[in-house]
């Protein structure tokens, strides 16, 4: 057992909120946030744990008038975050913004108006199936090493493709 699983697992923490600073994405560090990530994929115990517990924010960016999608810094930050760790669909809780963050910073997106100051944003459907199948393809090969049930794996796509279908995202 890693030092770090040995301080989570006797922490007692069982959900992370992993917050970015505006400093880590425009110098594009990623390495505070692979310290908090990478021990999740090392342990099979954290690989559990953490599965759907995990949040992901990036702060600094309140003011500007832009959505971090539109931000180039910050998507080539999650560009190269998800370089390194692309477990997204297994770790990232689905009951907030967290996926969508990283999905439409690493896909296509296009906005409709859909009333006077409000746009409804979609990711383009081919990047979203591209972004799942390759996200899938790095998730089978790390759980195999965790001994995770195929029907774990087999129920992702419908669990991710319902988040999506759920999520309105509108801006005004």
């Amino acid at each position: 057992m890693s030092e770090t699983e040995s301080f989570i697992l006797d922490s007692g923490v069982d959900y992370i909120n992993l917050v970015v600073e505006r400093g880590e994405v425009e110098s594009l560090d990623i390495s505070r946030a692979l310290t908090v990530l990478a021990p999740l994929v090392a342990s099979g115990v954290l690989f559990r744990r953490f599965q759907h517990r995990v949040s992901l924010f990036i702060d600094g960016y309140n003011a500007d008038g832009r959505e971090l999608f539109q931000i180039p810094e910050v998507r080539e930050f999650l560009a190269d975050l998800d370089a390194a760790f692309p477990y997204w669909l297994w770790f990232l809780n689905t009951r907030d913004h967290s996926l969508q963050l990283v999905a439409t910073c690493l896909c296509s997106v296009t906005a409709r108006r859909v009333g006077e100051n409000t746009d409804l944003l979609a990711i383009a459907p081919a990047d979203l199936a591209a972004f799942l199948d390759f996200h899938l393809l790095m998730l089978k090969s790390t759980a195999a090493k965790h001994a995770v049930k195929p029907q774990e794996l087999a129920a992702i796509p419908d669990r991710v493709g319902s988040y999506f279908a759920e999520r309105s995202t509108l801006r005004s």
